[in-house]
Formats: structure tokens, sequence, C-alpha cells
């Protein structure tokens, strides 16, 4: 499915004939193509696949490949959940759909994580201290 539109996909899953919520789920002689489900709903990365392509996919999967490799030597509680969350969307994608709250999750533990990543250090060799204060003028009436 995703050789006939490999560059933009087709911007969401395709229905299939008939409905998937019914005692008779699967094809039978008489409609061969009835109750399945739809193309691109049993998987974040088949869905990706369906809906934006092999470049859209390979993007998308580039992105939580590079934002796990850049925070794997943070070794705080933050860092940790933050790659493991990243992680298990990688893994979990292939089976499970991770539209709406899953991906928000993701995107949270990856701006949480960066947001740590980013803040200024002090470096090792000088001390951080207060500016020194200005003397106040003394008042003489």
């Amino acid at each position: 499915m995703a050789n006939s539109s490999p560059f933009l996909g087709y911007g969401s899953t395709r229905q299939t004939v008939g409905r998937q919520n019914t005692i008779a789920v699967g094809a039978t002689k008489a409609c061969p193509k009835c109750g399945n489900r739809d193309i691109g709903s049993t998987g974040q990365f088949w869905l990706l696949l369906i809906a934006q392509g092999y470049v859209g996919t390979g993007f998308y999967l580039a992105n939580l490949m590079k934002t796990a490799w850049a925070f794997r030597s943070d070794s705080s509680p933050l860092g940790i959940a933050g790659t493991l969350t990243v992680l298990l969307t990688l893994f979990f994608g292939f089976f499970y759909s991770g539209l709406i709250m899953p991906l928000a999750i993701t995107f949270i533990a990856i701006g949480l994580a960066w947001r740590k990543f980013s803040a200024p250090h002090p470096s090792p060799g000088h001390a951080t201290r207060p500016a020194p204060r200005r003397p106040r003028a003394a008042l003489n009436p």
C-alpha cells in the first residue's frame, strides 16, 4: 500500500468494506474484502507508512532515535524516564497506535528532558558567586 504513494502517503488510514466491530470479523466467500481492520490502524509505524509514506516515517523514526541517542548519558531520574519513554514509543509503535495521549506523553517527556539538558551549567573551574554589591551612598543632610 505504501508503495503506491511512497513519498507523500495518503494522509490517513484507508477504509475497508464492512466493519471490524461485528461478530463475524474477517473475509467470507461472499465478501472477500469485508470485515477487516482499516489499513494502517494496527500500529503507529504502519499508520505512518500509509498516511505519510516512507519519507514521513523515516523522519519520525529518525527524530525519536536521535532524541534517545542525545539523552542516553543523562542519568537523572528525569533523563532516564524521558529516554525510556522514547524507546518504548519506538518499540510499541509496531503494535499499538500512538495517536493523541501516547504521542502527547512522548513529546512532553522529550520536552522535559530537553529542558533539563539545555539548562546552563557552570563550568567546573568557576565558583558561582553573587555579583558584588555597590556601596550605598551615605545619606547626609
